[in-house]
């Protein structure tokens, strides 16, 4: 996995999560308008869910990207560690 993908993975996984507090936060807010009209609560937290489980994954595999990387570039400069 290159560095680019790895770093396009992270930051998607931030955007990710903040939609997501975002759209709860937006569902619970007051509207104008008659009682029937609020937003399904089972559908939001779902929606929440499926987001937070996502960016988790999302974020997980642009972390384990990122490691590969800098491990790659550590054996290619012969950088080992010394006891």
């Amino acid at each position: 996995m290159s560095k680019r993908r790895a770093i396009l993975l992270v930051c998607s996984a931030s955007l990710m999560l903040v939609f997501a507090v975002w759209a709860v936060w937006s569902a619970y807010q007051p509207k104008v308008g008659p009682i029937g009209n609020g937003p399904d609560y089972r559908r939001v937290w779902f929606q929440f869910g499926l987001h937070l489980i996502s960016a988790g994954c999302f974020l997980t595999l642009g972390i384990h990207g990122l490691y590969t990387h800098w491990k790659k570039n550590k054996e290619e400069h012969g950088e080992t560690k010394e006891e």
